[in-house]
């Protein structure tokens, strides 16, 4: 599969212009590298969208997320 990488300034870029009201919803879309961001497989926002951050910490065992 040859998925294309966004670099990181044009993400930041990009992120600068995001509405605050949706801006955790369009973060879930990305998958973050060192060399840049992926756009994730939409199953992945999908199922990330049903959970909040906090169910993540909650579920290890120091409360940290993984």
């Amino acid at each position: 599969m040859d998925t294309p990488l966004v670099p990181w300034q044009v993400f930041f870029d990009a992120l600068k212009k995001q509405n605050p009201g949706t801006l955790e919803l369009w973060l879930c879309r990305w998958l973050f590298t060192n060399e840049g961001v992926i756009e994730a497989d939409p199953r992945f926002v999908m199922l990330y969208s049903k959970f909040h951050i906090a169910d993540f910490k909650a579920a290890t065992p120091s409360g940290r997320a993984a």
